[in-house]
């Protein structure tokens, strides 16, 4: 009766930008999940997570360890780029 389409990744970053009101540990499981089906899709890491400022500080506040910055002046978690 009702298919079930699998969600097709296209490029290689992750947007977290629409869940905006979910709080942090709920954020957190969405990016990691995404993650993981990503690269069971793909066989390769996501390079970028785009989110926004508001869900950077949330993460920020909850954990301040999950971010970290490299040398090339980028931030990144789980290690992907954020991309504000």
């Amino acid at each position: 009766m009702f298919e079930k389409k699998e969600k097709t990744y296209i490029g290689d970053t992750i947007y977290v930008t629409k869940h905006e009101e979910q709080p942090v540990e709920i954020l957190l499981d969405i990016i990691v999940r995404n993650a993981e089906r990503f690269s069971k899709q793909r066989d390769e890491m996501p390079t970028n997570v785009k989110m926004t400022y508001g869900q950077y500080l949330k993460i920020l506040d909850y954990n301040h360890t999950l971010i970290e910055k490299k040398e090339n002046g980028g931030y990144y978690i789980f290690g992907m780029m954020i991309s504000l």
